[in-house]
């Protein structure tokens, strides 16, 4: 997530049980902290409500929206479609 929404949710400064990571990106490597279970992610879809999940969260100074990992999207029951029509 990005610093400012994890100011926002009280997550930064990292918490004590925070850790340094190195994460590869496109641009090249980068180290995050990465706050275990932190979150609980709910998911709304109208019919439904899925979760909550709990999650770790990564918190990065270059991303500037949240992103969601394979395994969270997995956990939450999230299927994406039609991804070439946008």
């Amino acid at each position: 997530m990005p610093c400012r929404l994890a100011v926002e949710l009280g997550l930064w400064p990292p918490p004590d049980d925070a850790y340094l990571v190195e994460v590869g990106t496109a641009s090249g490597p980068v180290r995050n902290y990465l706050v275990p279970s932190a979150a609980e992610v709910v998911v709304d879809a109208g019919d439904r409500v899925v979760g909550p999940v709990k999650c770790d969260v990564m918190i990065s100074n270059l991303e500037y929206e949240v992103l969601i990992s394979d395994r969270l999207g997995g956990e939450l029951g999230i299927v994406i479609q039609g991804v070439r029509e946008f």
